[in-house]
Formats: structure tokens, sequence, C-alpha cells
């Protein structure tokens, strides 16, 4: 799982819309129970993008890549079916606004 936007000039919330429809899809029509995730502890942006789309951490892989010549922690992260309808029902109120 894994995606971007290139444009800097893309919609504020194209990236949540991305999500909630590859979510949408993943769950209710492919009919997958659990989506997975490895993030780059150094990665923020990213850490903070997988928590609002309702993913948890799941532990932690100490020393699992090598990148800019040093070794990086990957966090996995997992979004389970059963929590998407409410978390997906939260991020639709905060993209209309909050109402």
């Amino acid at each position: 799982w894994g995606f971007y936007i290139s444009e800097e000039t893309a919609p504020k919330g194209s990236g949540t819309i991305m999500g909630i429809l590859a979510l949408d899809k993943i769950f209710n029509e492919v009919g997958m129970n659990k989506v997975c995730a490895e993030v780059i502890h150094t990665n923020s942006g990213s850490f903070r993008y997988h928590k609002k789309l309702g993913f948890i951490v799941e532990g932690r892989f100490v020393d699992h890549v090598w990148k800019d010549n040093q070794y990086l922690d990957v966090i996995p992260m997992a979004l389970f079916k059963e929590n998407w309808a409410k978390v997906r029902i939260e991020l639709l109120t905060d993209l209309k606004g909050g109402t």
C-alpha cells in the first residue's frame, strides 16, 4: 500500500480523499479484512497520514532498512475493516468542515 500526490497545487484534502477512495475499494469491493503499511520512523508525514486514516501501530522493526548511510527503524501499521466505517465518517465530516 502506497501512493503519492506529486502536484504541490493539489487541492487541500486530496490525499485524504485518495485514501478514502482506496480504502473503500479495498474493504467494500475487494473484501479485504486488513491493510498493512510500513513507515520509516523518520517519515513523520507518512506516519501522521496513516494515523489520520485510522491505522494503528503494530510494533517496530529496529534497524530494519539501510538508507542514507544509516539503519532506520520501520513501523508496521494496520487498519482493520471493522474500524474503517467509523474512521471514514470522521474523515468525511472533517472534509466537509465539521458539518
